[in-house]
């Protein structure tokens, strides 16, 4: 135990488990254990950021504050913004939130309330949300504490609430700053009102590349999953034809599915795009924003996915990958599913095409899920791909769950919610500290054929 061998929380590793621990077993004495220690030592400022994060996941974002703020060297750190910015929004005590707020307010120069201005460049349709929502059910295997059933359940009725008063999509702008190609947004003098954790290089507007106007599409992560459900979205402004000038900025070596994309959206629809490598000046910074509840305005996004899907079938060549397609995740180096080969023969059994997105061209993987009436696969990023399917398609995600996971694992079934689609969840159990997880077929495999039928 760490609390009666107080040496062994040195290990900055040996302390992320007891945490873990504690979050597994709800143990209150644990984790107030775990945060004395954390707080007795002299931690470096990656390893202090590690726990942070650790704290912030078991459900104690005051404790994660404490640690976060002990320390003068982390309070310095670039990525002290971004740590401090998770916890403001997660943390219940309004003491603690007013001094997250002082404190970011003084690291940013002022650019935490810096707020952007509307725009004359707007979505179009946003008075007309569709009625429909999509429906989401879930089971579990025997191996899942029911709290994750319930904690489903209750996620669901909460997003359906706010689905049927949907915030409309609109497009947002920040005047004369500054872009990197990480997506950091600052002004000359310091005022910092984006950052992903990096030093804010030091620029005058004389000496960069300077553009008019620009639409920010540059992300803090490589994986496909944000580009095509966060990002892919926001480009419905350009479904007004006066925004096409505007071009969209991403980052100079970005995945090659991000140019990909947009090259299909500058035949359909004009868009161009500039890639950044050094700092640029931007008069103009156009933020589009939509989100899950930006779905339910069909008129104002659901053009952008049509276009990519005429484009990538032209690309494709009008390949037909089946009606049920399975997308695999067998090779993945992060959550791997024990089992998932013997699951995908069972989906062969059924009918279905099993897939590697990794495998395929964008407009192929784009083309299958818009031919496909039946989508599944265990969470992972290419069930993204639901966005492309026809309104009303099955979706079966099997989802490995834990304990500070629901913000994140329950995204499928909030997209195919707002998207209109019939989506299941099959829960397993995954252990906190552990990556790896089992489907239980003798369990799923009923579930999979009432879904199916």
């Amino acid at each position: 135990m760490v609390d009666a061998d107080p040496t062994l929380a040195k290990n900055v590793r040996i302390l992320q488990i007891y945490i873990l621990a504690g979050q597994e077993l709800k143990g209150a004495r644990t984790l107030d254990a775990a945060a004395a220690m954390a707080l007795a030592n002299p931690w470096q400022v990656r390893e202090r950021f590690g726990l942070v994060r650790k704290f912030a996941k078991a459900g104690r974002p005051e404790d994660a504050w404490r640690l976060l703020s002990i320390d003068p060297e982390t309070l310095k750190d670039a990525g002290f913004i971004r740590q401090a910015k998770r916890l403001y929004g997660a943390v219940k005590d309004a003491g603690v939130k007013r001094e997250i707020h002082g404190r970011l307010t003084e690291a940013t120069g002022g650019g935490l309330s810096a707020k952007p201005a509307p725009s004359a460049i707007a979505f179009l349709g946003v008075d007309r949300p569709t009625a429909r929502l999509g429906t989401a059910h879930a089971a579990a295997s025997a191996e899942v504490p029911p709290r994750h059933l319930a904690g489903f359940e209750s996620e669901m009725l909460l997003l359906q609430t706010r689905l049927r008063s949907p915030t409309a999509p609109k497009v947002v702008e920040f005047n004369d700053v500054f872009v990197d190609r990480f997506g950091q947004i600052w002004r000359e003098g310091g005022e910092i009102i984006q950052t992903n954790g990096r030093p804010i290089p030091d620029r005058v507007a004389t000496d960069v590349r300077r553009l008019d106007a620009a639409c920010h599409a540059i992300m803090g992560t490589r994986g496909i999953y944000h580009w095509l459900v966060d990002q892919s979205p926001r480009f419905g402004m350009y479904l007004d034809p006066a925004a096409r000038p505007v071009p969209v900025v991403i980052a100079a070596g970005s995945p090659r599915f991000e140019r990909e994309t947009l090259e299909l959206l500058k035949r359909s629809l004009g868009v161009q795009y500039a890639e950044v490598d050094e700092p640029v000046f931007v008069s103009r910074l156009l933020m589009p924003r939509v989100g899950f509840a930006g779905l339910m305005y069909p008129d104002a996004t659901q053009g952008v996915f049509d276009a990519l899907k005429s484009e990538a079938l032209k690309a494709a060549k009008k390949k037909s990958y089946g009606e049920k397609i399975y997308i695999s995740r067998r090779d993945a180096k992060r959550r791997p599913m024990v089992n998932e080969e013997t699951v995908e023969k069972e989906m062969n059994e059924r009918g279905f095409n099993v897939l590697r997105m990794a495998d395929l061209p964008i407009a192929d993987q784009i083309a299958a899920a818009a031919g496909a009436k039946v989508i599944a696969g265990p969470h992972g990023a290419g069930l993204a791909h639901v966005l492309f399917a026809e309104r009303g398609a099955k979706i079966v995600e099997i989802l490995p769950i834990m304990d500070g996971a629901y913000a994140l694992r329950f995204n499928y079934a909030r997209l195919c919610t707002a998207l209109g689609h019939d989506y299941s969840a099959w829960l397993e159990h995954q252990r906190a500290g552990t990556d790896k997880w089992t489907t239980e077929l003798p369990q799923f495999l009923p579930f999979l054929d009432q879904a199916l039928a």
